[in-house]
C-alpha cells in the first residue's frame, strides 16, 4: 500500500501506482476543494478525510467521494469520532474515552494507521468487511485517543544545540 495526502505532491504518480495494482490510501487535507477530488479521488483505494460538519452532511460528504472511486471513506470528527462509508453502508464510532486530552496532533494520522493496519490484516487473514470494518474502527479510535493522552508538538519543544 501507499500512503499520500494533499502536501505529499503525489497526485500525478497515483494513475502508475493503481495501474500497478497497488492500493492507495489518501488523507485529503480541509482545504481540499470539489476539482481536487474529483482529479485524485479516482486513483484512491481509501479515502480519509477531517469534517466538521453535520452526521448528514458527513455521510453525503462520504457518499460523493465514494461515487468518484474509493472503496472506502472516512470521516474523521475528533470527539464525535468518525464516520466511514464502504459504498453500502455508514459505520459510526465513537471516540473513545480519555481522562485527559494532553495534545491532538497527531490523532487523524493515528486514527489512519490503526485502522488501514487492523483493516487490511483482518480482512487477509479472511474476516467478513463489516466485521473488520468494526473491530478496526474501534481499536483505531482507541488508539488515537491514547495518542490525545501523550504529550506532543504543542508547547512541549525541545531545544537542541
Amino acid at each position: 500500500m501507499v500512503h499520500s495526502g494533499n502536501y505529499s505532491f503525489t497526485e500525478s504518480e497515483l494513475h502508475k501506482i493503481k495501474e500497478a495494482g497497488i492500493p492507495v490510501s489518501f488523507d485529503f487535507s480541509d482545504d481540499s476543494t470539489e476539482e481536487y477530488y474529483e482529479k485524485t479521488a479516482p486513483y484512491v483505494t481509501y479515502a480519509f478525510c477531517s469534517f466538521d460538519g453535520t452526521d448528514e452532511e458527513a455521510e453525503e460528504h462520504l457518499k460523493k467521494l465514494t461515487s468518484m472511486g474509493p472503496e472506502l471513506a472516512m470521516a474523521s470528527r475528533g470527539a464525535k469520532g468518525c464516520i466511514l462509508y464502504d459504498g453500502e453502508k455508514f459505520f459510526a464510532q465513537e471516540a473513545a474515552p480519555l481522562e485527559k486530552v494532553k495534545d491532538t496532533l497527531g490523532a487523524g494520522d493515528s486514527l489512519i494507521a490503526s485502522f488501514l493496519t487492523g483493516f487490511i490484516g483482518r480482512t487477509k487473514a479472511g474476516m467478513d468487511k463489516e466485521t473488520a470494518i468494526r473491530e478496526s474502527l474501534k481499536e483505531a479510535a482507541a488508539f488515537a485517543a491514547g495518542i490525545c493522552g501523550m504529550e506532543g508538538a504543542f508547547g512541549y519543544g525541545k531545544k537542541y544545540e
